[in-house]
């Protein structure tokens, strides 16, 4: 048993063809259980430029909290109470070669520390990604892309991981409010690790499927996203493994006042490190919110979160959470030149 008290400040500021959001969030954990306490803090900055030709955009986040939250969904291990720190940098750069051809190129920096080097290895990824899409018409655009990435450890025995996946697919407009993507392509992955009691490295190469499928559906009433992905994972064990997710995202206005949302994700992560019978790791969320306006600038609601975990070993963990939440939106402002 316990409670989790989460303050959140968001902040939106535009200028003549800028946008920005700045997202800050503090989490304050108390369970019954020793090691479980915790004080997290998330902040989130997302900015964009526009122009007549071009666009740019940079996302960038700070994580300070424990492996109990940051580690549920990836790493197969999970020990509560070991301070996490993770910095993310995400910039990405789109020009119009014509009306028809859009090339962007998008990079990654994650840069992921442990409090505990013994059981967990500190990590970087660096990552890049250029992208073209091609409008055949108004409903259809080819897509084609190369997703490069490097995942090397910081402690703990020397390991690479280089990955590049070429990719292409396309992207359909079924009608005005629904529109489906998908991107499929064969990933080829080269590892070098510090070889156990030997000196040199070991090395080996491997061949993967991988695919990342969207739809989407908007209309006034409705939001609904639905991901399908597969796609490397890094690991706070030290090495890069392969997760395939699905997740549904949903918003449904049943009044002026009253909001239903629901967010689930079901994700099976290959462990690369397990030696023997099964190596996949399964990790189940969804959380059903429902908000009511009671005031001009005040939402309350209430929600659920149920979560279960599945380890190599076929030991199941689950958790279920109850929140009040109360939202306050003050006026809405913009920064002018």
């Amino acid at each position: 048993m316990g409670s989790v008290t989460s303050p959140e400040l968001l902040i939106n500021a535009d200028l003549p063809g800028v946008t920005n959001q700045l997202d800050l969030r503090g989490d304050v954990n108390r369970y019954d259980l020793k090691g479980f306490d915790s004080e997290d803090l998330f902040g989130a900055l997302r900015s964009r430029w526009v122009g007549t030709l071009w666009t740019a955009s940079m996302n960038a986040s700070l994580d300070y909290d424990t492996t109990r939250t940051s580690e549920l969904g990836g790493s197969g291990i999970n020990i509560a109470g070991i301070r996490h720190t993770t910095v993310s940098l995400g910039p990405e750069v789109g020009v119009a070669l014509t009306p028809q051809d859009m090339v962007n190129v998008g990079g990654t920096y994650v840069r992921s520390t442990y409090g505990d080097t013994k059981r967990y290895t500190n990590y970087e990824v660096l990552g890049l990604s250029p992208r073209l899409a091609h409008a055949f018409d108004e409903r259809n655009s080819g897509l084609a892309t190369v997703r490069m990435s490097r995942f090397q450890t910081r402690t703990g025995p020397s390991s690479t991981v280089d990955t590049v996946a070429p990719m292409a697919g396309w992207e359909r407009k079924l009608s005005e409010t629904l529109t489906i993507s998908a991107l499929v392509g064969i990933q080829q992955m080269t590892s070098s690790v510090e070889a156990s009691g030997a000196v040199g490295q070991s090395e080996r190469s491997s061949s993967d499927l991988v695919f990342d499928s969207t739809l989407t559906y908007r209309d006034q009433q409705d939001q609904i996203t639905l991901a399908l992905n597969r796609q490397p994972s890094p690991s706070g064990d030290g090495t890069m493994n392969q997760a395939t997710g699905v997740s549904l995202s949903l918003t449904h206005t049943l009044s002026p006042r009253v909001n239903l949302k629901l967010d689930t994700t079901y994700k099976v992560t290959e462990l690369s490190g397990s030696q023997g019978g099964s190596n996949e790791k399964v990790y189940l969320t969804a959380s059903p919110k429902l908000l009511y306006r009671i005031f001009d600038k005040i939402d309350v609601g209430l929600s659920y979160r149920y979560r279960q975990q599945k380890e190599v070993a076929g030991d199941i963990s689950e958790s279920q959470s109850f929140m009040v939440n109360l939202i306050c939106n003050s006026s809405s402002f913009e920064l002018g030149l």
